[in-house]
């Protein structure tokens, strides 16, 4: 049954979202309160995790993490384990590349760092019990590579999206691979309309009159505060006119500062709206 609901069953973990199977008390396995009124709750068919070239690791230290990811929490690059540079050690023992590990029986998977800064750091690495691979997304999240993405187009700092990431019991990722960011921009072109400034200073633009005069500069930073549908159905990394070349003639001579809108709506890779098809 949905966790939010006490019907047939009263519980306490109403906060649970989803009505899939979870380990909210750290039971052994996974489990859920049943639809049956005379079940209370059973434990659930779900495969255990591999700690083998996975991209989850088990809470135990009897089972240490022994995949192949390499990146700390913060992006950076472990350093080699043979290595001493830039960050000294004594684990030199380790002989696995550079992979995330536990030497010292640490639970969490972590590494020496490629900054000079920043000796160590744990890995991007979620425990199995939170992996995707197991218990698949939430609603309105996108699987990908075994773990959940979820786009958030609010203009914030990093470490304010840091910390609205962690209210979700999740972290901010880093883009590291361009799969990974032709995934991240394909979730983003299935809504165009968003913007990437802060919403008061898009509608303070937007009052003053910019989606008219400067629409090249609106439909890339704040495409919903213009009222007009050419910033919100136009895929900026494409020109939608069947003649490609004839809109890089058109830009060549001008045209998209002298009629901008229409430009948009046929020629917006052309007007440089992109960059190398990326969403800007």
């Amino acid at each position: 049954m949905p966790w939010a609901s006490s019907n047939p069953h009263s519980h306490r973990f109403t906060y649970v979202k989803g009505q899939f199977c979870r380990n909210p008390d750290n039971e052994p396995r996974t489990w859920c309160y049943t639809t049956d009124p005379e079940v209370r709750y059973e434990f659930c068919n779900v495969t255990a995790c591999e700690t083998t070239n996975s991209t989850c690791y088990e809470n135990s230290r009897e089972r240490p993490y022994s995949g192949t990811i390499n990146i700390t929490v913060t992006g950076y690059p472990c350093q080699r384990w043979d290595s001493q540079s830039p960050n000294r050690h004594t684990f030199t023992d380790v002989s696995e590349e550079n992979y995330c590990r536990t030497p010292d029986g640490a639970v969490v998977p972590w590494c020496y760092s490629t900054n000079p800064t920043k000796r160590w750091e744990e890995c991007q690495i979620v425990p199995c019990e939170k992996s995707a691979t197991v218990y698949g997304c939430y609603e309105g999240w996108e699987d990908y590579g075994g773990n959940c993405y979820k786009i958030e187009k609010n203009m914030s700092t990093w470490r304010e999206a840091d910390s609205a990431c962690k209210k979700m019991d999740s972290e901010l990722t880093s883009i590291l691979t361009g799969e990974e960011q032709q995934f991240i921009l394909g979730i983003m072109s299935a809504d165009l309309c968003f913007n990437t400034r802060k919403l008061s200073d898009c509608k303070k633009w937007a009052d003053q009159g910019d989606c008219v005069k400067d629409p090249l500069f609106m439909i890339q930073y704040c495409r919903q505060s213009c009222d007009h549908e050419v910033f919100c159905n136009t895929d900026c990394a494409m020109d939608a006119h069947e003649n490609s070349a004839q809109c890089g003639r058109w830009q060549t001579s001008g045209e998209c500062a002298r009629n901008p809108l229409w430009m948009l709506s046929h020629c917006a890779y052309s007007c440089q709206v992109c960059s190398n098809g990326n969403i800007n």
